[in-house]
C-alpha cells in the first residue's frame, strides 16, 4: 500500500474505501490536533462548523484529516442506508474540494449508538486537523480510521469469526483489529507508545483480553488507557471497531 501526499492539508494519508483514507499523518513542520464538538453536529452542516473553527486558528478546510460521526439508532443500518451515507458525505467532501488524486484523504470513524436517544440524532462528534508545529516533535502525528474485523477481500469482505462471540472468536475478532492498527502504524511511521488516545467501540465483553492483547499491544502507551463505547459499526455482522490517534492537543468546541 502506497502512502499519497497531500500537500494542501499538509499531511500524508493510506488510500482506504472510496469513502474514506485508512489513515492520514502530518508531514514535517505540522502536526495534528483534534477538536470535539460538545454539541454534536448535524452531517449536512458540519463542514461548515469545521471551517469555521479552522479559521480562527489561521488554518483552511483543506486542513482537515479525519472526521468521527456518532448516529443513534436501534440497530446497525442496512447496506442501502450505509451506502446513501456514504454518497452524501463524499459529495460533500468533493464539493469543498477536499479529494487528492481522485482519493478521500480524511481518516474516519463512523458508529452506531443504541442507548434510548431518538434515531436519527447525533452527527459529526469531533474531527482532526493539521497545524503548523511550533517546536520539534518527540512523536509523529497521526490518526487512524476506525478498523473493524473485517478482511477486504478482492471478492468482498469477510468478517473474522462471523456470528460468534465465543470468548475464542471474540480474542481473535480483537487480535485481527489490533495486528490491523500495528500494521496501518508502521506504514505512518508511527509507533503505538506515540498514541495520545485509543477508543474501542463494542457491545460484547472483551474485558479478559484487555490485558494479554490490546494492552500488551500498546506497550509504553498503554498508562494511557483506552474509551470503551458501548456502539457498534455502522453495519453488521461486524460488531466491534478501534481507532487510534497521536495528536499535539484534544480542544473542545462550543457553540
Amino acid at each position: 500500500m502506497t502512502m499519497i501526499s497531500n500537500p494542501k492539508g499538509n499531511y500524508d494519508f493510506i488510500p482506504g474505501s472510496p469513502y474514506l483514507s485508512f489513515g492520514v499523518v502530518a508531514q514535517p513542520g505540522f502536526a495534528i490536533e483534534r477538536a470535539v464538538f460538545r454539541r454534536t453536529r448535524a452531517a449536512e452542516t458540519g463542514l461548515e462548523d469545521i471551517a469555521r473553527h479552522l479559521r480562527a486558528r489561521g488554518r483552511t478546510l483543506d486542513a482537515l484529516c479525519a472526521m468521527e460521526f456518532r448516529q443513534y439508532a436501534p440497530r446497525q443500518w442496512t447496506v442501502d442506508e450505509f451506502g446513501a451515507f456514504n454518497a452524501a458525505h463524499v459529495g460533500r467532501l468533493s464539493q469543498a474540494g477536499l479529494g487528492v488524486e481522485e482519493k478521500v484523504p480524511v481518516a474516519r470513524t463512523n458508529v452506531i449508538i443504541n442507548n434510548g436517544q431518538p434515531a436519527g440524532d447525533g452527527g459529526l462528534h469531533a474531527f482532526s486537523y493539521t497545524v503548523p508545529q511550533e517546536r520539534p516533535a518527540t512523536a509523529r502525528s497521526f490518526v487512524l480510521a476506525a478498523i473493524p474485523e473485517v478482511r477486504f477481500l478482492p471478492h468482498g469482505m469477510e468478517v473474522v469469526a462471523e456470528g460468534d462471540t465465543s470468548p475464542a472468536a471474540l480474542e481473535s475478532k480483537l487480535r485481527f483489529i489490533v495486528d490491523k492498527a500495528s500494521e496501518r502504524l508502521a506504514l505512518l511511521g508511527g509507533r503505538w507508545g506515540d498514541v495520545t488516545g485509543s477508543q474501542l467501540y463494542c457491545e460484547v465483553d472483551i474485558h479478559p483480553f484487555f490485558r494479554s492483547l490490546l494492552l500488551q499491544a500498546m506497550q509504553a502507551g498503554g498508562w494511557r488507557g483506552v474509551q470503551w463505547h458501548q456502539a457498534l459499526p455502522p453495519i453488521g455482522p461486524a460488531i466491534m471497531e478501534l481507532d487510534v490517534r497521536s495528536v499535539a492537543a484534544d480542544v473542545y468546541v462550543d457553540d
